[in-house]
C-alpha cells in the first residue's frame, strides 16, 4: 500500500491481516498498536528490514491507523514513532474507496490463476480469480469507506 494512506485492501481476510512494514535498514525490535479504527495489533516479528504485524478484529469499510514506536535497527538507530493509515474495503479492487461496476470489470478481466501481479483480485483468497470473486464484488456493491 502507498505510504500516503490512499491504499485499500480489497481482499476478505475475515478480519485478520498481516501488515509488512519495510524499513531502510535491518530492524530487530519495536511495538505496534492500532491507534484509530477497529482492530488489534499483535506483537510484531522481524525479518531483515521488515517489521511484520498481525492485525485482528478488523472490520470492513474503514481506515485504521497502525502506529509503531521504538523501532530499532541492528545499527543502533531507533525510530521513536511513525504511523500509516490503511483502508479496508472488501471488493474495492481499483482503490477508489467504493465498490461498484468498475471493480466487477477488473475482477472479470483478470480471471484465472493468481500470481504476483493479480493477487489483489482474488477476493475470497481461494487461489483463483473466478465467479466467486465477482459474486463477492456484486454482493458488496454500494459499500464505501466514509
Amino acid at each position: 500500500m502507498p505510504l500516503n494512506g490512499t491504499g485499500v485492501e480489497p481482499r476478505d481476510g475475515g478480519g485478520s491481516y498481516t501488515i509488512v512494514l519495510t524499513f531502510g535498514s535491518l530492524v530487530d525490535g519495536g511495538t505496534a498498536t492500532v491507534t484509530n479504527g477497529t482492530g488489534t495489533a499483535g506483537a510484531p516479528s522481524f525479518n531483515g528490514n521488515d517489521m511484520i504485524v498481525s492485525v485482528t478484529g478488523v472490520t470492513d469499510q474503514q481506515v485504521i491507523t497502525l502506529s509503531v514506536s521504538n523501532v530499532h535497527g541492528t545499527n543502533g538507530a531507533t525510530q521513536p514513532s511513525a504511523s500509516i493509515d490503511l483502508g479496508f474495503l472488501v471488493g474495492d479492487t481499483n482503490s477508489d474507496r467504493e465498490v461498484n461496476v468498475g471493480d466487477t470489470i477488473q475482477v472479470r478481466s483478470h480471471a484465472g490463476v493468481v500470481d504476483g501481479t493479480t493477487f489483489q483480485y482474488d477476493l475470497n483468497l481461494d487461489g483463483q480469480i473466478d465467479v466467486g470473486d465477482t459474486t463477492m464484488v456484486r454482493s458488496r456493491s454500494g459499500d464505501f469507506i466514509p
